[in-house]
């Protein structure tokens, strides 16, 4: 928990099973059944997935999905608890703008920080989406160029055909590994 928050909160997506005989996300069906006011005993947490505060290169943060929860922290962190003045860069994606996780949230920072941009992407946008279209890495390539890219230092979460896109993308193009930080929740 950040010296920011009062409380845990917890973004969870609920996995049905995906077919018949095979088990449903236990962790997210243990959760989504809970009724108000039950408890959890958490442990945590125990990922290596934080800021590089010794850093004022410029920050990209691409995620989708639930991925969006510990890059939110990441985010609130920088703005918020360290006042950062680098560019932060934020693109997420989800299928429908109804699966945007803190569209609200993320706008009014944008409007605060100077410094803050948030695109959200939309993979299966409906008729009255006027925001960017297809997957987060690919909007993130088609708008900063190629030097902007290779000065980034980058925070990712997310699916992993995503993540593994964007990594061996940006590595491609010869951005450094040690600038790629990433949280992986679908591997061990």
């Amino acid at each position: 928990m950040s010296q920011l928050d009062e409380e845990l909160v917890f973004a969870i997506k609920y996995h049905r099973a995906p077919q018949q005989g095979v088990p449903a996300g236990s962790g997210s069906s243990y959760l989504c059944n809970m009724a108000p006011g039950d408890t959890v005993d958490a442990l945590g947490p125990f990922e290596e997935f934080y800021v590089d505060q010794d850093t004022k290169a410029p920050i990209v943060v691409i995620g989708a999905g639930s991925g969006m929860a510990p890059l939110r922290g990441i985010i609130k962190e920088l703005l918020l608890a360290n006042n950062s003045k680098q560019e932060i860069h934020f693109y997420f994606g989800a299928r429908h703008e109804e699966d945007l996780l803190y569209q609200e949230e993320f706008f009014a920072l944008s409007q605060r920080f100077d410094n803050f941009r948030f695109t959200p992407v939309l993979s299966q946008a409906g008729p009255d989406w006027l925001g960017a279209t297809g997957y987060a890495q690919q909007v993130l390539f088609n708008n900063m160029n190629k030097e902007a890219l290779l000065a980034a230092h980058y925070y990712m979460c997310g699916p992993k055909a995503m993540m593994d896109e964007t990594i061996a993308t940006l590595v491609n193009m010869g951005v450094d590994k040690n600038v790629i930080h990433f949280d992986s929740f679908n591997s061990a």
